[in-house]
């Protein structure tokens, strides 16, 4: 269990405002729109399903960092889809005045290889690419995270082939908080469905956080002041 998902961890990390500071985008490399997406449901259920659960997911910590931040405003959830990865913004995100910062949760689509020491660990800039030039060695991605002052990824999923390689070199960093990917070989849609059912009982989890949090005594305390004021006010 990683430490934002145990109630008393995910309790301290809300005290300490940490949920504020992941950012609500999530990112999906591979896939260039959503109405891309639906229009392929049986190619894209995968990604689709994955949307789904990360997106609950951040919204169970937003909830949870609320009720011990009564004045902060969660922010809307966004998702962005891109095609393929730039070689140089990566995924990054840009916010308005022109930042590069991480999302909160990045899921790609694509394929892996690695084929020591022939090639280190790689992935395809985009789902259709399969040529040379279409490939980056998962270092580069590792190597941007380290460079990227901004932000923190809370979760990154890579359902392509030989992902555990990958997940070896982007584990390194300690600007990701989990990482979905243990295939040493092809991967399969019976290992899609092991990934699926992992990031639902993960939902599981933050929402026993954010009930976690409602119950924490300062919540409480909080919440019995409040009743005796409006109490006393009607009195």
């Amino acid at each position: 269990m990683v430490d934002f998902l145990t109630g008393d961890k995910a309790i301290e990390l809300a005290k300490q405002k940490w949920f504020e500071s992941i950012s609500s985008t999530i990112l999906i490399t591979g896939i260039d729109s959503f109405q891309s997406a639906l229009n392929n449901k049986l190619e894209y259920a995968g990604v689709l399903a994955a949307l789904d659960h990360s997106s609950t997911i951040l919204h169970h910590l937003q909830l949870a960092q609320c009720q011990l931040d009564k004045e902060w405003e969660s922010p809307e959830i966004v998702v962005e889809f891109r095609e393929k990865m730039d070689r140089k913004k990566l995924i990054g995100i840009t916010d308005y005045e022109g930042n590069v910062s991480l999302p909160g949760v990045w899921i790609h689509l694509g394929h892996g290889c690695y084929e020591y020491p022939i090639r280190d660990a790689g992935i395809t800039l985009g789902y259709d690419d399969d040529k040379e030039e279409d490939w980056i060695d998962t270092q580069e991605i590792f190597d941007f995270l380290e460079q990227c002052d901004t932000g923190h990824i809370l979760l990154v999923v890579l359902p392509i082939c030989k992902s555990k390689f990958s997940k070896d070199v982007l584990s390194k960093s300690d600007k990701i908080s989990l990482i979905m990917g243990d295939d040493e070989e092809d991967i399969d849609s019976s290992k899609v469905g092991e990934y699926l059912n992992e990031l639902q009982n993960i939902c599981k989890e933050t929402h026993l956080v954010h009930c976690a949090c409602i119950m924490h005594p300062t919540i409480i305390s909080t919440n019995k002041m409040n009743s005796k004021r409006e109490s006393d006010e009607v009195c």
